[in-house]
C-alpha cells in the first residue's frame, strides 16, 4: 500500500523578468510503505521543490498530493502530514535549536503536548536508532557534521514519522558524514520499517535504494532498480548525471569481455566477482 501519492503534479514560479518557471511538470508518482526511494536529478531539476510537496511545505499548482491518504490540500490535515512525512534539511544547523542533544531531540515531542515519560521515551529511541545515545549530553555545534546531521534525523525520529524525506542530507558533509548519515538512514529502513526518500547529488548513495527516480527539468523521465538505471550510462550523461565509479568500472570489463552481472554496484561484490 502507497503512502505517498501524485497525481498530475505541476507547480511554477515566477523567475527573473517574471518569467514563469516550470518546476514540475506532471509529476506522478508512487511511493510504498517500508520503501526506500532515492530521487536523482542535475541542479534545476525539481527534486527539492517536489520534496517540499511531500511535505506540505508546498502545495500543489495542478494535480493532486497525498499522504497517508491525506490531501495536502486539505489544510486541516497539514499538520498529521508533517508528523506522518518528517522533513531533514540539507544543513542541520538549521534544526537544531537546543544547547543539548538530548533537549534538541525533545524539541517536537514537547510542542506536542506529550507527558514527560512518553517524551523521555521517544527521546531514547531517536538517539539510539541513529547511534547517538553516548552524546546526550553534548553541546550540538561542538559535533561533526555527521553527527549533527544524525541528531536533526533523530528530532525528526522522535515525532514518530511513518516516512523520512531527506533533501541532500549529506550535502555538506565530508565521506565520512556521509557513511554516516546513510547506514543510519539504511538501518532506519531496514530494522524500523520506515519509508525514506532520499534526494541526493551523490550517486553512490542511491546504491543502497530499493528503487531510483531521475529528475530533468521538473519532469519524471525514469525509474526501476538502481542496477536498471546505472546501466543507461549514456543517457545518465546526456542530461548532465553520472553514475559510481565501480558501475562504470563493472561496465567496463563488461565490455572487454568478462561476464560482470549488471546488478553489480558496489566495490565489495566486484571484488568478490573478480576473485572467485
Amino acid at each position: 500500500m502507497e503512502i505517498i501519492y501524485t497525481r498530475n503534479l505541476c507547480f511554477s514560479y515566477k523567475g527573473e523578468g517574471d518569467r514563469i518557471i516550470r518546476a514540475l511538470d506532471n509529476i506522478n508518482l508512487t511511493v510504498k510503505r517500508g520503501e526506500f526511494v532515492a530521487i536523482l536529478g542535475p541542479n534545476g531539476s525539481g527534486k527539492s521543490t517536489l520534496a517540499r510537496h511531500l511535505n506540505a511545505l508546498l502545495l500543489p499548482g495542478e494535480g493532486e498530493v497525498w499522504v497517508d491518504g491525506m490531501s495536502t490540500r486539505d489544510e486541516s490535515s497539514r499538520w498529521q502530514i508533517r508528523q506522518t512525512a518528517g522533513m531533514v534539511f540539507q544543513n542541520p544547523d538549521n534544526q537544531i535549536v537546543a544547547t543539548t542533544v538530548e533537549e534538541d531531540v525533545a524539541f517536537g515531542p514537547e510542542n506536542l503536548g506529550l507527558p514527560s515519560p512518553e517524551i523521555r521515551q521517544r527521546v531514547d529511541q531517536a538517539l539510539r536508532l541513529v547511534g547517538m545515545s553516548a552524546y546526550r549530553q553534548h553541546a550540538p555545534h561542538l559535533l561533526s557534521g555527521g553527527q549533527k546531521q544524525r541528531v536533526a534525523i533523530a528530532g525528526v525520529i522522535a515525532m514518530r514519522p511513518k516516512c523520512l524525506i531527506l533533501d541532500e542530507p549529506t550535502a555538506m558533509l565530508d565521506p565520512r558524514g556521509r557513511r554516516e548519515v546513510l547506514e543510519t538512514l539504511q538501518r532506519l529502513n531496514r530494522e524500523e520499517g520506515i519509508t525514506v526518500l532520499l534526494i541526493t547529488h551523490f550517486m553512490d548513495e542511491a546504491v543502497a535504494a530499493d528503487r531510483v527516480i531521475i529528475l530533468h527539468e521538473g519532469r519524471l523521465l525514469l525509474e526501476g532498480t538502481p542496477a536498471e538505471v546505472f546501466l543507461k550510462q549514456d543517457w545518465l550523461r546526456a542530461i548532465g548525471l553520472d553514475v559510481p565509479p565501480v558501475v562504470e568500472l563493472a561496465g567496463e570489463l563488461r565490455a572487454a569481455g568478462l561476464n560482470i552481472p549488471p546488478d553489480v554496484l558496489t566495490v565489495d561484490r566486484l571484488v568478490d566477482l573478480l576473485c572467485c
